[in-house]
């Protein structure tokens, strides 16, 4: 009698994309574990930024406080200041992802944990494509008074999404038809 093969040791599998990604189906995903801790070193950034611009409001506002005005004119220059101070924090974050992505394929917390943007097939990230893709950030400020309660959200429908989704793609990365992928 002949001998018999054993099976072969499984693979990872993703559906819809073999083990190693093909031409055909582009890279396959990056692990969702360094990506979350990606998006953790990049919403540090934003804090960091945020901080550093209201750190900057607060020592203007303090320093016009001694000019005279009334209680009612002083809330409503603050509260327009502190919406226009919030839509710049979100802006000048939307416009990191973006040219990060589109000029190097990675924010700063993807270069630490090695992951790289790429478009579906793993090509390049056009601007354009790169910019759709970060847009999603701007969602929460759509509806008025929802920016938190919106971005804390889509953060985590975006975690859900890279642990659950054979694919491991966010919200973000089926807007832009992008995938993360190991650098």
């Amino acid at each position: 009698m002949g001998t018999t093969v054993g099976p072969t040791p499984a693979q990872p599998y993703v559906p819809g994309i073999p083990p190693g990604g093909s031409a055909r189906y582009g890279p396959p995903p990056a692990d969702p574990g360094k990506r979350l801790i990606a998006r953790i070193i990049d919403f540090v950034i934003l804090v960091v930024a945020a901080v550093a611009v209201w750190v900057v409001f607060a020592l203007m506002a303090v320093a016009d406080a001694t000019s005279p005005t009334s209680v009612d004119e002083l809330n409503f220059t603050t509260n327009v200041a502190s919406l226009v101070v919030n839509l710049a924090i979100f802006i000048l974050y939307w416009l990191y992802e973006s040219l990060m992505a589109a000029t190097r394929g990675q924010t700063i917390g993807k270069m630490i944990m090695g992951l790289r943007i790429t478009d579906s097939t793993g090509e390049k990230l056009s601007m354009g494509a790169a910019m759709k893709r970060s847009l999603v950030w701007l969602v929460p400020l759509v509806p008025c008074c929802v920016g938190t309660i919106g971005f804390l959200v889509i953060e985590i429908w975006g975690i859900v999404n890279m642990f659950n989704r054979p694919d491991r793609r966010t919200l973000m990365d089926q807007f832009a038809d992008s995938t993360v992928t190991f650098a």
